[in-house]
């Protein structure tokens, strides 16, 4: 989802569940890169101007990044 601002957040589900965001501070640049069976892969656009990329997955009932960290806001 994307504000008024421009602040992006994703959002994730199973089935029509929401089952969580990827995380609690919106970003300025993100996007999904890659979608799979039971993975879903953001890129996240760094102040810095690289990108960072997170894999998430749904992991015995919770939302779990299994593939790096989600870059700290500030950077972001």
């Amino acid at each position: 989802g994307e504000t008024d601002t421009g602040a992006m957040r994703a959002f994730f589900f199973v089935k029509r569940d929401f089952i969580g965001n990827d995380d609690a501070a919106t970003s300025s640049r993100l996007r999904v890169s890659t979608v799979g069976d039971e993975a879903v892969t953001l890129a996240y656009g760094l102040t810095t101007g690289s990108t960072e990329k997170v894999r998430f997955e749904w992991v015995d009932g919770t939302l779990q990044a299994t593939g790096g960290t989600v870059p700290a806001a500030t950077l972001r």
